[in-house]
């Protein structure tokens, strides 16, 4: 049961915040964000710990990947699969496993639904 509860306020979530007009002012920002925000001082901290090179290239491919988080229901349903693993302590069923197979189990759960949806969406 904790499970099933899990992966539904996990799929809420994560549709909300990935498709939710209430945040999507909060989306534009972030993204807004990361196109700005990425610096030389960011690039320079990767480079070192990643070995890769710092230049232009490299900038505009970790903006995009920073921008595409913000619209994939898989990586929202894993932050999200782990901040509801964390609210399920305060409740009285208690967190179905622990944190990293919720969250991963949440994030598949999340694509497959909205899988479904788009495919069912399609048809009509």
């Amino acid at each position: 049961m904790s499970l099933l509860i899990l992966i539904l306020a996990g799929y809420g979530l994560a549709n909300i915040l990935t498709f939710g007009k209430i945040f999507s002012g909060t989306r534009q920002l972030f993204v807004e964000f990361f196109d700005d925000s990425i610096s030389s001082v960011v690039i320079a901290q990767l480079s070192y710990i990643f070995n890769f090179y710092d230049n232009e290239e490299t900038k505009e491919l970790l903006q995009e990947k920073f921008t595409e988080f913000c619209f994939c229901i898989m990586c929202i349903g894993f932050w999200s699969g782990i901040a509801i693993h964390f609210l399920m302590y305060l409740s009285p069923i208690g967190p179905p496993s622990n944190f990293f197979l919720d969250a991963c189990m949440v994030s598949g759960s999340s694509w497959f639904l909205d899988s479904v949806l788009v495919s069912i969406e399609k048809e009509e």
